[in-house]
């Protein structure tokens, strides 16, 4: 696997977004301080895939790192509108997505769902 990109998979427990940020310790040289921002991001999206996916299964996620961070975290879930954007009164997790990505947004490809984050690099 490229040094710049990374995939890995976890179980979807609620051990899932502490074994995800364990996961991208291996690539925190190429993240370099943006570190911080990257881990919360793939937390939050970890943590919705727990609560709303379908309960059971894989979550698997993605770093890429180039002139830019992508996040993406991909589950069985059904998903949702992304075009109602996160309100606080929701939980705080895609309202500081939003807050922390250049751009973010999701895709269906089948029976998976993934939300995508791009994040600058530090």
């Amino acid at each position: 696997m490229s040094e710049n990109r990374m995939a890995h998979k976890v179980r979807a427990t609620r051990d899932a977004p502490s074994q995800a940020r364990r996961l991208i310790g291996e690539m925190s040289s190429n993240l370099g301080r943006g570190i911080d921002d990257v881990a919360l991001v793939l937390s939050e999206l970890v943590t919705n895939s727990v609560v709303h996916g379908n309960g059971s299964g894989d979550i698997d996620f993605s770093l890429e790192v180039g002139n830019s961070i992508r996040v993406e975290v991909t589950d069985r879930g059904a998903g949702f509108d992304p075009s109602k954007r996160p309100r606080s009164s929701d939980g705080l997790g895609l309202v500081l997505v939003e807050r922390l990505a250049q751009d973010w947004g999701v895709s269906r490809d089948g029976d998976q769902f993934t939300v995508w984050a791009v994040l600058p690099r530090a």
